[in-house]
């Protein structure tokens, strides 16, 4: 007499047909991404003489995720499945926003091309992976008001700034001037958007009066200034 075995896979469900007494052949649970998958009962090696229902029974994989804050904050690896409630961290950096985590390695079902945001919730995602942090390092406005020259210029947080150039004062009528320096100190690297302004010396030793008086009948008149 022929017993049937139901093998149940989710929605679907496959039957087969043995002999009382026939060698069970035993069919594979479908497989379901993220799960291992097993039968709920043990299958008999050899037909009885009853018909007989075997239910897929998915547990979720643990997969390890690893995190490479790239100079921010440090941030715990950890484990996670296709279920897990967990969601991605936030770390901090100085002078930098945090965008976002993206993939560098591992397979599973991670978009290698997204930037996930911190808090973006880790249910149906599976794989072992390593999500490397995506920063966007801020600018600073430096303004440098060098005599007859005002540069602005842009630098990224952590860079050494610099005047690109000599600062220059045009000469006025008496005197001459020459560059002594700024009026603050450079920073070893820029944290905040800052204004420095030239400071320049007179210099009066540069400058001559020569007179000129006249002779023999002639007349002269005015000062000229070298």
């Amino acid at each position: 007499k022929l017993y049937k075995i139901n093998w149940v896979s989710g929605d679907v469900t496959q039957t087969v047909e043995f002999k009382f007494g026939e060698a069970v052949i035993t069919y594979p649970p479908m497989k379901k991404a993220g799960y291992t998958a097993s039968w709920d009962k043990e299958v008999p090696v050899v037909m009885p003489a009853e018909d007989l229902t075997f239910t897929a029974v998915y547990t979720p994989i643990q997969y390890y995720l690893r995190f490479n804050s790239a100079g921010g904050s440090a941030v715990e690896n950890f484990y996670y499945d296709i279920t897990s409630d967990r969601t991605l961290p936030t770390p901090e950096r100085d002078g930098a926003t945090f965008l976002g985590w993206k993939v560098s390695a591992g397979t599973g079902n991670w978009d290698k091309t997204t930037v996930y945001k911190g808090g973006t919730s880790l249910e149906g995602f599976y794989g072992n992976m390593t999500l490397t942090a995506v920063w966007q390092i801020k600018l600073h406005t430096v303004t440098w008001i060098a005599g007859d020259i005002t540069k602005v210029t842009q630098w990224y947080h952590g860079a050494t700034p610099s005047f690109d150039g000599t600062p220059y004062k045009s000469s006025d009528e008496s005197r001459s001037y020459v560059f002594i320096g700024w009026d603050k100190e450079f920073p070893a690297t820029v944290s905040e958007s800052a204004i420095y302004v030239a400071e320049f010396a007179k210099v009066e030793e540069l400058w001559h009066t020569v007179r000129f008086e006249a002779s023999l009948g002639g007349s002269l008149s005015g000062t000229v200034v070298y």
